[in-house]
């Protein structure tokens, strides 16, 4: 009985609103209970560790640091506080355009 009033419900679409809000919050239920189950499968899979492939990741660390990157990023950085300590000593001087 019910389900014949929900199909005749369903029958007046655009034409009644009760049946356009039934139809947009059934739609939306459907989608968060599929989004639901996606998510926790989802989950289940990465705590399982069934959706990685841990097979091709390397566990030595002899290589992990390039020290000459390192020491060129920290020169860079050096250089660039000297040039910051010499603007706040000498501030550039800029002529007024409005004078």
């Amino acid at each position: 009985m019910k389900i014949q009033l929900i199909v005749k419900r369903f029958r007046m679409i655009g034409k009644e609103a009760y049946g356009d809000w039934l139809l947009v919050l059934s739609v939306s239920i459907v989608i968060c209970v599929v989004l639901v189950v996606y998510n926790v499968y989802i989950y289940t899979s990465v705590n399982g560790g069934d959706l990685f492939d841990d097979s091709l990741r390397t566990t030595s660390g002899l290589n992990t640091l390039d020290r000459k990157a390192i020491k060129s990023t920290l020169e860079m950085f050096d250089i660039k506080k000297v040039n910051f300590e010499s603007m706040q000593k000498n501030p550039p001087h800029f002529d007024d355009p409005t004078k």
